[in-house]
């Protein structure tokens, strides 16, 4: 009866699962690894993750909990020291980027301007 039970549990975790295809484009030569943190409505952390990084596009494949709206952070940790590094006005001195379009100048970004749709795929993330 345990197993039954164990069995069920694990074919609905996988049913509210979705399959998400990012393309972080902008990435410099294979140096450091790329962060991904994907957030949801409530401001909730889904997933976050680092992957190698690949010169110009860097594919990234990967499952999340479903959800009708995500917003998706990334950046390329050049140095490797696992943060994205700024300066002393507090701006980020390592390419980085987010879903929804453009990113502020003069503000880090709010999560309503991130929103995409995750069936929407690939989800493309610019970072400079």
């Amino acid at each position: 009866m345990k197993l039954f039970f164990l069995l069920l549990l694990s074919t609905i975790s996988c049913l509210a699962q979705q399959p998400l295809v990012l393309e972080i484009q902008g990435t410099t030569a294979s140096k450091g690894k790329v962060f991904i943190r994907i957030q949801d409505e409530k401001e909730d952390i889904l997933k976050e993750g680092a992957f190698p990084s690949e010169k110009g596009v860097t594919p990234i494949k990967w499952t999340i909990p479903k959800r009708s709206k995500i917003a998706i952070w990334a950046f390329q940790d050049l140095n490797q020291n696992g943060e994205l590094d700024k300066n002393a006005l507090g701006i980020p001195t390592e390419p980085w980027g987010i879903s929804g379009g453009k990113r502020p100048s003069l503000r880090p970004p709010l999560l309503r301007e991130m929103w995409v749709d995750p069936a929407q795929q690939p989800i493309a993330i610019s970072i400079r």
